[in-house]
């Protein structure tokens, strides 16, 4: 899962938590309901971004997507004109982030091992600034 209660709770009001979750009367916050909230948003972030990035270590964009995702799904049939906002917006980073436009891994690329490759040093530069300094 890419997001946990503690990052509901730094993003959105308790008070809003409870209301959302609370159905029994308590005053708490439903962690199972939050659970099922972050699982459905987990799937869905799962289903854009498996076939670009190995999913594993979840990135700090991905954690503020589920909490936008899960939220949308706490409030239930009729959320805000915000929050509805807020998971298009997210939405459309997913779509981002599927196209390969956003990138998760800071733009490193990992190659896999291959046995028997060539590495070829690389030659110094012809032309550098330093050698074309006053041209």
């Amino acid at each position: 899962m890419y997001a946990t209660l503690a990052d509901l709770r730094a993003r959105y009001d308790e008070r809003d938590l409870i209301q959302l979750t609370d159905q029994s009367g308590a005053g708490v916050i439903d962690q199972a309901r939050v659970d099922n909230a972050i699982r459905a948003a987990s799937v869905i972030i799962d289903g854009h971004v498996a076939m670009k990035y190995r999913l594993g270590q979840p990135a700090p964009l991905l954690t503020e997507i589920a909490v936008t995702l899960a939220y949308h799904r706490l409030c239930g049939d009729t959320p805000p004109d915000a929050v509805v906002d807020a998971k298009k917006d997210a939405m459309a980073m997913l779509a981002k982030i599927a196209a390969g436009t956003i990138k998760l891994d800071q733009g490193e690329e990992q190659l896999p091992a291959r046995p028997g490759a060539i590495v070829i040093a690389p030659r110094e530069r012809h032309f550098s600034r330093d050698q074309m300094d006053g041209f």
